[in-house]
């Protein structure tokens, strides 16, 4: 005689594939890995010095500023734009999002109109701008130097070998007119120089010398020593 039929109440077996599948849905997805440039703070850090030329060592990490400044270098943090970043033209660290207990930074050496170029521990990659504009939050630190011997401000009281630099670095920009050239004065001519300079690459015009006209003058004047942001070939 044929085998009884199973009991109403018992559930037919799901078949191999649902199980399967259902098993799927609820496993967890894997975490995405975090993209190759994604860098500690202390590695970005260590990769902006170098394109300083400076090695930077391991117990300068808790405070990297101390050390530039060593250098006559002097850092320079806050929140900008791509057209920012690249009107200062200079090799910058960036905070991207993540986690806020640990977030991850990059490092930009070169920019152009679609993409950016970013160095990493094992070479250089570009990125789109999308791609990245999707994970930096607008943070960046970068490094500039100053005058010489350590100066980061310029203005009447500049000592006279100062001054004599900042005349003859003024009389390398096109369309700049000093008539003494080796005077040791801060006078009215060289302050109009420096306030027409200023107004010719849109800075505030003070006539006095800061962070961002000297930024400007090593750019205009391509002072040795100073790395530039790379553009695409």
């Amino acid at each position: 005689p044929p085998p009884p039929p199973p009991p109403a109440s018992a559930a037919a077996p799901e078949p191999v594939a649902a199980v399967a599948a259902a098993a799927l849905d609820a496993a967890p997805l894997p975490a995405p890995e975090p993209p190759d440039y994604r860098l500690s703070e202390t590695g970005a850090l260590t990769l902006l010095f170098e394109r300083w030329g400076l090695a930077l060592p391991g117990q300068a990490a808790a405070d990297p500023c101390g050390f530039a400044t060593a250098a006559n270098l002097r850092c320079h943090a806050g929140r900008g734009t791509w057209q920012q970043l690249g009107r200062y033209d200079r090799p910058a660290v960036l905070r991207l999002r993540g986690n806020p207990d640990q977030p991850g930074y990059a490092l930009l050496v070169g920019l152009g109109p679609q993409g950016a170029l970013l160095g990493t521990g094992a070479g250089e990659r570009w990125v789109t701008l999308p791609e990245l504009q999707s994970q930096w939050d607008g943070e960046f630190q970068l490094l500039w130097r100053t005058a010489p011997g350590g100066y980061a401000l310029l203005g009447a009281s500049a000592p006279p070998a100062l001054v004599r630099w900042l005349r003859a670095t003024l009389g390398q920009v096109p369309g700049v007119k000093l008539a003494g050239l080796d005077s040791p004065e801060f006078d009215a001519e060289l302050q109009a120089a420096v306030a027409d300079f200023q107004r010719a690459q849109g800075l505030v015009v003070d006539g006095i010398l800061g962070r961002e006209t000297l930024i400007q003058l090593d750019n205009v004047t391509g002072r040795p020593g100073t790395p530039r942001l790379r553009t695409p070939d």
